[in-house]
């Protein structure tokens, strides 16, 4: 057997194993610009991050956030004269937090069997799922009987509200989830003004290493000061 190849060869493979790219995550640690090293809300610290999460994160902030929300999406809701007893119990539920029920709200408020199915119907959905946009049609039907009893003379589009609702749906979400990424990373415009800030300091500094080589004498008294 050729040991001394053998051994050359070890070798080699050793030097190039070392030589091997770390890991993204390794390089980013040592750069200080991994801020999360698993997978927990960076937030709340309490449980496992996902879509769903961002929707009933427990952080303080967060839940502040949301109240704020949806008291918004409750006025919108009377704004677009929503059957009042629909509104009051999404107003009820969304405000009771991820485990209430539609259908206990609606309890409250009536005893109407129709009424009642819609609520079970929404929570055979779910909470989450109607921050999703995803709503029962039963709640498109007693629209347009409630439109239809209190505005006999005007032409009511229920179709119309339906698509308006789960839209302002969307942006109720989305709003949770850019709120929960301005507190983490901060405001998306004075990030932006950092970068900027940062690639005209990197700008400037390559100019000042070209020289004044190429200046007029008159613009040379530019260069004259140093950077920091």
């Amino acid at each position: 057997m050729h040991f001394r190849e053998i051994a050359r060869a070890v070798k080699v493979k050793r030097e190039r194993k070392e030589e091997e790219p770390k890991p993204l995550e390794e390089c980013m640690d040592q750069l200080g610009l991994c801020q999360w090293k698993d997978n927990l809300c960076p937030l709340c610290r309490t449980e496992r991050e996902n879509t769903k999460h961002v929707l009933h994160c427990a952080d303080r902030r967060m839940q502040q956030y949301r109240s704020s929300q949806f008291h918004s999406f409750n006025e919108w809701l009377l704004v677009q004269r929503t059957d009042p007893l629909i509104q009051q119990c999404i107003k009820h539920t969304l405000h009771a937090g991820p485990s209430a029920s539609f259908l206990y709200h609606m309890s409250l408020l009536t005893d109407d069997k129709q009424y009642l199915r819609a609520a079970r119907e929404q929570d055979a959905i779910g909470r989450t799922n109607f921050l999703f946009g995803r709503i029962t049609k039963s709640w498109k039907i007693l629209q347009m009987h409630y439109l239809n009893r209190r505005f006999p003379k005007k032409k009511n589009s229920v179709h119309a509200w339906s698509r308006r609702l789960i839209s302002r749906i969307y942006r109720l979400s989305r709003s949770i989830w850019k709120f929960r990424c301005d507190t983490i990373h901060g405001d998306e415009h004075k990030l932006t003004s950092l970068r900027e800030k940062k690639e005209l300091r990197r700008n400037i500094r390559e100019e000042y290493q070209k020289g004044s080589d190429g200046l007029r004498s008159i613009d040379r008294h530019l260069l004259a000061n140093p950077v920091s």
